[in-house]
């Protein structure tokens, strides 16, 4: 029998918004500019999705580079990254609005993601779903980024202000990737994985499920 949830909550990038490429992308467009052989999208994948930390560290050294200038770096990144978002004018993935408006009738959903706060505004600057969750938290608002489970515990003790004695285990994480399921199983929570073409490789096995794609979530509810 498939278990009663009362509240989802739900990764941002890779499960709502199809970004991750853009990104690698916008680190590449770096390592050309200062000579990098490094493949910005393996490096991004192994370091920034895997591990959750920043790929600059690894090119300063490389590099011999200072902090300084790895950190002008990683600005530089962020800056073509929000030039590409702000190009595209379509994130949503496929079937994701229709999927977040029929579950909106029967749980209160919030969205839990590493994604800095103004990448994420740019991203949803038309509101098509935020007005189907009761919040959203990102970056700027916890000290210990996914995998750590504190992005999870923070989320729970929020939606508790909607849902009384909200337990754990009462809820639904949806994530893409390795470190997000991880965050969400340390937090006491049953997650579903639904791997992207930047994530199929790793390894989903503490996901209770694995998904293929965002509608099967309205199969299994």
């Amino acid at each position: 029998m498939q278990k009663k949830f009362r509240a989802i909550f739900w990764d941002n990038d890779g499960i709502l918004v199809d970004t991750e490429p853009f990104y690698a992308e916008a680190v590449q467009q770096v390592f050309d500019r200062i000579g990098c052989s490094d493949d910005a999208k393996k490096m991004y994948l192994e370091v920034g999705i895997v591990q959750g930390k920043s790929v600059w560290p690894i090119v300063a050294e490389k590099m011999g580079l200072s902090e300084k200038e790895a950190e002008s770096l990683r600005l530089e990144a962020h800056r073509n990254y929000q030039n590409i978002i702000l190009e595209r004018k379509y994130f949503l993935l496929p079937e994701v609005k229709e999927t977040v408006k029929s579950l909106h009738e029967h749980y209160p959903m919030a969205i839990v993601t590493s994604s800095h706060r103004d990448n994420f505004d740019i991203l949803h600057k038309e509101k098509e779903i935020l007005p189907y969750f009761r919040f959203v938290l990102t970056r700027e608002d916890f000290t210990h980024t996914k995998p750590h489970p504190e992005p999870y515990l923070m989320a729970l003790q929020k939606m508790r202000e909607f849902v009384p004695s909200l337990r754990a285990d009462e809820c639904l994480a949806i994530e893409d990737s390795e470190r997000g399921v991880i965050s969400a199983c340390d937090a006491g929570m049953t997650v579903w994985a639904i791997p992207t073409e930047f994530t199929r490789g790793l390894d989903f096995s503490r996901a209770d499920r694995v998904l293929a794609n965002t509608k099967e979530i309205l199969e299994w509810l």
